[in-house]
């Protein structure tokens, strides 16, 4: 199925996986015939970008450039991203990750001293105990759940949910799932050197806003890449199209296209909009591959190999388990005021039930992972995510 010496490679998804992938491989194009399949008009997938003006509509109007799939991170973990940025003529800038958790005396932050930390000192101190030793029992904490470590070790139900689960939730950005988060992946938060972002505190688990870094634009960057993978010859993306079909024959396979939903948007199918006719691209609705990398999530893979699943396929690409979040992104200063502890300097907050503690409602302040830092006490724009609403 090579055309010529070249060997054709069909590339499932324009997310930050696939455009990797499909860069990579068009750096050689004497060697590789690329195709990208996206169901998107961008690529970029859930690494997605909009422009927002904030303001009273007079002088005091700002245009913002919001990421607001992904906004930022620990430079240690983003190495390969920063060099990326680098090579495409854009860069990261410092951030400082502020967070307020819950509201009133459930009210904490890692930049100042509460009173729920005070309070529950000697659990924290026992904590930093505990994780060392689930460190070390890695190939048998990787299988238990924090929730059940936590309970072993008879840590109150407010050390747990006030202050343990909402940080992890909002390291990993699990939601009401958090406590059925693997204990040696949370022990790894704290003291791996190359994941570690928060710096255990014996007294008060958290005692400094770490520096972090704010992406640019990232819809930008990954325009970028695809005009440099399409200009060596070597890479065709397919826009607005999606995989229905991957059929495996003697020689390679075949890729079966089809129009994808004009409501798709930011790496899914947001269901809410209207949908319109689409048209396909590329060479109809067949593609003759020798590989194809499926750089899309597990169900979706799943669902395009169908009965030609492998048995292996069909147990790892099954185990995957989804859950439902909703968000919301808005100027609703008051509302903020109503759920969180509010200040000039956090930028992540998160609301916890008192009537459901295990639950929670990560919030984080959009603007605030901007170059231009334009957000009052009384606007900016925020995004409040209610997680795992319909899943618990």
């Amino acid at each position: 199925m090579a055309s010529g010496s070249r060997r054709r490679v069909g590339v499932l998804g324009a997310g930050a996986s696939g455009m990797a992938a499909a860069w990579s491989l068009s750096r050689f194009p004497e060697r590789y015939e690329v195709h990208v399949i996206e169901p998107g008009e961008e690529a970029g997938g859930v690494a997605c970008s909009l422009r927002r003006s904030l303001g009273d509509g007079g002088e005091n109007e700002v245009g913002v450039s919001i990421n607001y799939g992904v906004q930022g991170g620990n430079s240690k973990a983003h190495q390969n991203t920063i060099e990326m940025l680098r090579l495409f003529g854009m860069d990261a800038s410092p951030a400082e990750l502020a967070v307020s958790f819950g509201k009133g005396e459930h009210n904490w932050k890692n930049y100042e001293r509460k009173p729920l930390q005070t309070r529950l000192k000697g659990e924290t101190a026992r904590f930093g105990v505990v994780i060392k030793w689930i460190a070390r029992l890695e190939f048998i904490t990787i299988f238990l759940s924090i929730d059940f470590v936590l309970r072993l070790c008879l840590f109150s139900d407010a050390f747990r949910h006030r202050m343990v689960y909402p940080l992890v939730a909002l390291f990993f950005g699990t939601g009401n799932q958090t406590p059925k988060v693997s204990a040696a992946v949370i022990a790894r938060v704290f003291r791996d050197p190359s994941l570690a972002l928060f710096e255990y505190d014996p007294e008060y688990l958290l005692s400094q806003a770490p520096k972090t870094i704010a992406f640019p634009e990232l819809k930008e960057l990954y325009s970028r890449m695809r005009q440099q993978a399409e200009a060596t010859g070597g890479c065709t993306f397919h826009m607005r199209t999606q995989a229905s079909r991957v059929r495996r024959t003697a020689h390679g396979v075949v890729v079966s296209l089809e129009a994808a939903p004009s409501t798709w948007r930011a790496g899914s199918d947001q269901t809410s909009g209207e949908r319109t006719p689409a048209t396909t691209t590329g060479e109809g609705w067949e593609l003759a591959l020798d590989e194809v990398i499926f750089a899309c999530p597990a169900n979706v893979a799943l669902k395009i190999l169908a009965e030609e699943a492998s048995l292996a396929e069909r147990w790892v690409l099954g185990s995957v388990e989804y859950f439902h979040d909703l968000t919301v992104t808005h100027t609703d200063h008051e509302y903020m005021q109503r759920h969180a502890e509010v200040d000039e300097r956090a930028m992540y907050y998160i609301k916890t039930y008192d009537e459901k503690p295990e639950c929670c409602e990560m919030g984080f302040h959009l603007t605030g992972w901007t170059r231009r830092r334009s957000w009052t006490s009384r606007g900016g724009l925020h995004s409040l995510t209610r997680s795992n609403i319909s899943d618990g």
